[in-house]
Protein backbone atom coordinates (compact mmCIF):
# COMPACT_ATOMS: atom_id res chain seq x y z
CA UNK A 1 0.00 0.00 0.00
CA UNK A 2 2.96 2.26 1.01
CA UNK A 3 4.59 1.38 -2.74
CA UNK A 4 1.26 2.41 -4.29
CA UNK A 5 1.04 5.78 -2.64
CA UNK A 6 4.26 6.67 -3.40
CA UNK A 7 3.99 5.18 -7.10
CA UNK A 8 1.47 8.01 -7.51
CA UNK A 9 2.74 10.73 -5.82
CA UNK A 10 5.70 10.37 -7.95
CA UNK A 11 3.22 9.97 -11.37
CA UNK A 12 1.75 13.40 -10.54
CA UNK A 13 5.05 15.13 -9.35
CA UNK A 14 6.60 14.13 -12.91
CA UNK A 15 3.59 14.85 -14.55
CA UNK A 16 3.30 18.59 -13.16
CA UNK A 17 6.83 19.09 -13.98
CA UNK A 18 6.66 17.98 -17.61
CA UNK A 19 3.19 20.75 -17.61
CA UNK A 20 5.61 23.44 -16.07
CA UNK A 21 8.66 22.63 -18.36
CA UNK A 22 6.45 22.79 -21.61
CA UNK A 23 4.63 25.30 -20.38
CA UNK A 24 7.47 27.90 -19.87
CA UNK A 25 9.21 26.74 -22.75
CA UNK A 26 6.78 29.11 -24.92
CA UNK A 27 6.15 31.85 -22.37
CA UNK A 28 7.18 34.90 -24.12
CA UNK A 29 8.40 38.04 -21.45
CA UNK A 30 8.58 40.90 -23.67
CA UNK A 31 5.82 42.30 -25.79
CA UNK A 32 8.05 44.23 -28.22
CA UNK A 33 8.76 41.32 -29.92
CA UNK A 34 6.02 39.52 -31.71
CA UNK A 35 4.18 36.67 -30.56
CA UNK A 36 2.82 35.16 -33.56
CA UNK A 37 2.32 31.58 -33.01
CA UNK A 38 -1.13 30.71 -33.42
CA UNK A 39 -3.15 30.57 -30.06
CA UNK A 40 -3.15 26.87 -29.81
CA UNK A 41 0.29 26.80 -28.84
CA UNK A 42 -0.35 29.01 -25.80
CA UNK A 43 -0.20 27.02 -22.74
CA UNK A 44 -3.84 26.89 -21.13
CA UNK A 45 -4.18 29.72 -18.61
CA UNK A 46 -2.46 31.77 -21.03
CA UNK A 47 -4.46 31.32 -24.26
CA UNK A 48 -5.77 35.43 -23.96
CA UNK A 49 -2.55 36.59 -23.81
CA UNK A 50 -1.59 36.95 -28.20
CA UNK A 51 1.04 39.64 -27.65
CA UNK A 52 1.11 42.59 -28.97
CA UNK A 53 -0.92 41.22 -32.48
CA UNK A 54 -4.11 41.79 -30.64
CA UNK A 55 -3.02 44.99 -28.97
CA UNK A 56 -1.82 46.15 -32.02
CA UNK A 57 -4.80 44.95 -34.03
CA UNK A 58 -7.18 46.64 -31.52
CA UNK A 59 -5.86 49.64 -32.06
CA UNK A 60 -5.65 49.67 -35.82
CA UNK A 61 -9.09 48.82 -35.51
CA UNK A 62 -9.91 51.61 -33.43
CA UNK A 63 -11.16 49.39 -30.56
CA UNK A 64 -10.47 48.93 -26.77
CA UNK A 65 -7.96 44.63 -27.06
CA UNK A 66 -10.56 43.82 -24.26
CA UNK A 67 -13.47 44.67 -27.08
CA UNK A 68 -11.70 42.64 -29.64
CA UNK A 69 -11.17 40.02 -27.58
CA UNK A 70 -14.95 39.71 -26.69
CA UNK A 71 -15.63 39.83 -30.69
CA UNK A 72 -13.23 36.86 -31.41
CA UNK A 73 -14.40 34.99 -28.37
CA UNK A 74 -17.43 35.02 -30.07
CA UNK A 75 -16.28 32.94 -32.77
CA UNK A 76 -15.44 35.20 -35.25
CA UNK A 77 -12.45 35.91 -36.98
CA UNK A 78 -9.73 38.71 -36.54
CA UNK A 79 -10.06 39.33 -40.61
CA UNK A 80 -14.21 39.27 -39.72
CA UNK A 81 -13.64 41.96 -36.91
CA UNK A 82 -11.55 43.89 -39.34
CA UNK A 83 -13.74 43.84 -42.46
CA UNK A 84 -16.89 45.02 -39.85
CA UNK A 85 -15.14 47.72 -38.38
CA UNK A 86 -13.02 49.28 -41.23
CA UNK A 87 -14.02 47.27 -44.19
CA UNK A 88 -10.77 45.91 -44.77
CA UNK A 89 -9.95 42.72 -46.61
CA UNK A 90 -7.48 39.96 -45.03
CA UNK A 91 -4.74 41.41 -47.35
CA UNK A 92 -5.04 45.05 -46.08
CA UNK A 93 -5.11 43.70 -42.81
CA UNK A 94 -1.94 41.69 -42.92
CA UNK A 95 0.03 44.54 -44.53
CA UNK A 96 -0.83 47.00 -42.02
CA UNK A 97 -0.07 44.72 -39.29
CA UNK A 98 2.93 43.42 -40.57
CA UNK A 99 4.28 47.15 -41.27
CA UNK A 100 3.50 47.56 -37.19
CA UNK A 101 5.48 44.11 -36.11
CA UNK A 102 8.71 45.12 -38.93
CA UNK A 103 8.93 47.84 -36.75
CA UNK A 104 9.19 46.24 -33.44
CA UNK A 105 11.21 43.55 -35.06
CA UNK A 106 13.85 46.33 -36.44
CA UNK A 107 13.71 47.68 -33.15
CA UNK A 108 14.32 44.46 -30.91
CA UNK A 109 17.68 43.70 -33.33
CA UNK A 110 18.45 47.28 -32.77
CA UNK A 111 18.25 47.10 -29.33
CA UNK A 112 19.83 43.61 -29.07
CA UNK A 113 16.74 41.80 -27.89
CA UNK A 114 17.08 39.58 -30.43
CA UNK A 115 19.63 38.81 -33.14
CA UNK A 116 20.00 39.74 -36.87
CA UNK A 117 19.51 36.59 -37.88
CA UNK A 118 16.63 35.41 -35.23
CA UNK A 119 15.48 38.95 -36.66
CA UNK A 120 15.38 37.78 -40.39
CA UNK A 121 14.24 34.31 -39.42
CA UNK A 122 10.92 35.72 -37.68
CA UNK A 123 10.51 38.35 -40.95
CA UNK A 124 10.60 35.24 -43.15
CA UNK A 125 7.91 33.56 -41.34
CA UNK A 126 5.75 36.56 -40.32
CA UNK A 127 3.07 36.75 -43.41
CA UNK A 128 2.37 33.04 -42.54
CA UNK A 129 2.11 33.15 -39.11
CA UNK A 130 -0.36 36.52 -39.21
CA UNK A 131 -2.82 34.86 -41.62
CA UNK A 132 -2.90 32.30 -39.72
CA UNK A 133 -3.65 34.28 -36.20
CA UNK A 134 -6.06 36.43 -38.00
CA UNK A 135 -8.33 33.63 -39.92
CA UNK A 136 -8.11 31.59 -36.30
CA UNK A 137 -11.37 31.56 -34.95
CA UNK A 138 -10.86 31.86 -31.42
CA UNK A 139 -14.19 30.07 -29.86
CA UNK A 140 -14.64 28.37 -26.61
CA UNK A 141 -11.98 25.43 -26.82
CA UNK A 142 -13.77 23.40 -24.09
CA UNK A 143 -16.96 23.12 -25.79
CA UNK A 144 -15.31 20.80 -28.62
CA UNK A 145 -15.35 17.38 -27.19
CA UNK A 146 -17.08 17.81 -24.03
CA UNK A 147 -15.02 14.97 -21.11
CA UNK A 148 -11.91 14.91 -23.25
CA UNK A 149 -8.74 17.02 -23.08
CA UNK A 150 -8.96 18.43 -27.11
CA UNK A 151 -9.03 21.91 -25.58
CA UNK A 152 -5.26 21.13 -24.73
Amino acid sequence: MNYKRKFTTLALSTMMVGLIVSGTQIVYADETVPVTDPPHHRPHGNHHQHGGITKDAAHLLGMERQDLLKEWQKGKTLVQIAQTQKGWNEETFIQKLSDIELKKIDAAIKSGKISKEQGILIKKKLPGKLKNVLNHKHGNHHERIPGTFSHL
